[in-house]
Formats: C-alpha cells, structure tokens, sequence
C-alpha cells in the first residue's frame, strides 16, 4: 500500500499514473522511495473507491466520480496491491522509484490553500470559487488557476467566520468534473 499525488496519468480509460508517494506500507515498500515517483498500473479489475470517512457528501449539485475513467493528476490517491512493490534503478544518479499493480485505489482527501471571495460562515451550505496562488504545486501541475469549494453543514471551519478576501486552507476530496475542479471540504481554516 502507498499514498501520495498523482503526477501523471496515461490512458483514457487509465491504465498507469505515476504518483509521488508520501508514505507507504508492505512488502517492497522502502523510506527511499517516498519522494520518487512511483508508477501504478491498473487494470480492468482494479477497484475504485472514496475515503468518505468523515466527509459530508449530502445534496452536491454534481456526482463525485472516481473511476478509471476519472483518475486526475493532482489527486492524492492511496494505491493498493497484493504483489508489493517492485524496485526501481537508480540510473544517472537519479532516485530509486518503484512499481505496482493495483488491485485497487481509493480517493484520499488532500489539502489546497487559496484565497476565497466571499466570507466563510461556519454551518452553512455554500459554494465558491477559491483562486490558487500561482506558484502552487497544485497549479504547476495541473494548469488551475481556482478550484469550486463546496462548504457543507458538516464542513468544520476554524472559526465562527472567514473573512472575504482571506488566504484559507481547505481539506477535502478533490473531483474533476465536466472540465473544472471540484473540492468538497471537510474542514477550512484561514491561513
């Protein structure tokens, strides 16, 4: 098992991404590898689930979808496999990476901070807008310039209020629906 972001997808349907991990577990799994790329290859029977735990995924006005047909670079994903994982070369002087197949992949919730344009009340149902700085890793890697926040009643903000115009850090389940990024937030602090 290992879990990192996903910095490169092949296939449509995927067939293989590359993900950054950030830790990881098992058989093959060694403290070098985390900050190299590992390659991830799925196949038709590879399972596809959201870590849901503690997210309020009531009433959105869209489907969240992780399939193979909607795996994204810029997605934390924990990979899963029965084999373990294989080792890499170090090659010119590069880093040891790996490789696994997946018997299955789960949608992690992950962290992006911006700047939103409105204020954030606490309990509310709302939607926004939050513009990313442009030096991110998340807009480096995936061209985004904002990403839609979806603030539900479950939704644990930091303080009774954010105020307009307030860096915040959101944590939530990042979705790529119908062209655009899609975040449901478990919790939002400002910065």
């Amino acid at each position: 098992m290992s879990g990192g972001v996903i910095t490169a997808v092949t296939g449509q349907p995927a067939t293989q991404c590359t993900v950054v991990m950030q830790n990881g577990t098992g058989t093959g799994m060694m403290s070098s590898m985390w900050a190299a790329g590992a390659t991830v290859t799925m196949t038709g029977s590879t399972t596809y689930q959201i870590d849901q735990d503690g997210m309020d995924m009531s009433s959105l006005p869209f489907t969240p979808s992780f399939d193979a047909s909607h795996v994204y670079a810029g997605q934390s994903v924990m990979p899963v496999s029965t084999s373990g994982m294989s080792m890499g070369g170090m090659m010119g002087g590069g880093s040891m990476g790996g490789s696994m197949s997946s018997s299955g992949m789960t949608l992690e919730p992950q962290g992006l901070s911006g700047t939103v344009p409105a204020t954030i009340t606490s309990g509310s149902r709302t939607t926004f807008t939050m513009t990313l700085p442009a030096d991110s890793a998340f807009s480096a890697l995936t061209g985004a310039t904002n990403v839609t926040v979806y603030q539900q009643p479950g939704t644990m903000v930091s303080s009774s209020s954010i105020a307009s115009g307030a860096s915040v850090h959101a944590f939530g389940l990042l979705f790529k629906d119908a062209g655009q990024w899609k975040m449901v937030a478990s919790r939002m602090a400002a910065n």
